[in-house]
């Protein structure tokens, strides 16, 4: 979860508090972390702009045919340990398909198309591993360095 005081609730003016997300490591030991320890940065850092694309080759296991994947993209300090937020995106994996639309270019508010219809649905195959690629919600960040 991103947290009750988050952008979602933003939208909806529920709190009324600043959007705030403090140190996710507890949040991040309930779910699979890949991270790199050693990352040579630019001195200027690096730049995040526009909508991030996590490609996941994923396979259920049992009789599952379907899951819920939510990516959170995030940075740790490597002075004081703390994880920040920077953006996140889900998706319904029944609901992968993109059926065309889109002017193609990544990062454009319409690049993934997805149509959430019945007939677009692709249930999973059980322990066969399927591509399926998230577009996380549009930012502008700088990791420093």
């Amino acid at each position: 979860t991103s947290g009750l005081v988050s952008r979602w609730n933003l939208v909806q003016h529920l709190m009324k508090r600043a959007v705030t997300y403090p140190d996710r490591a507890a949040q991040d030991a309930k779910g699979l972390v890949f991270e790199w320890k050693e990352l040579s940065l630019p001195e200027e850092g690096i730049a995040i702009v526009g909508s991030p694309v996590v490609t996941l080759s994923l396979a259920l296991g049992g009789n599952a045919t379907d899951a819920a994947v939510f990516v959170y993209l995030e940075e740790v300090n490597p002075d004081s340990g703390a994880t920040n937020y920077i953006t996140e995106g889900s998706l319904r994996v029944s609901h992968r398909a993109t059926p065309g639309g889109g002017d193609g270019r990544p990062g454009a508010f319409d690049s993934v198309h997805r149509t959430y219809s019945d007939k677009d649905m692709q249930v999973l195959n059980p322990e066969e591993f399927t591509s399926v690629e998230l577009v996380l919600e549009p930012i502008a960040y700088v990791v420093p360095p």
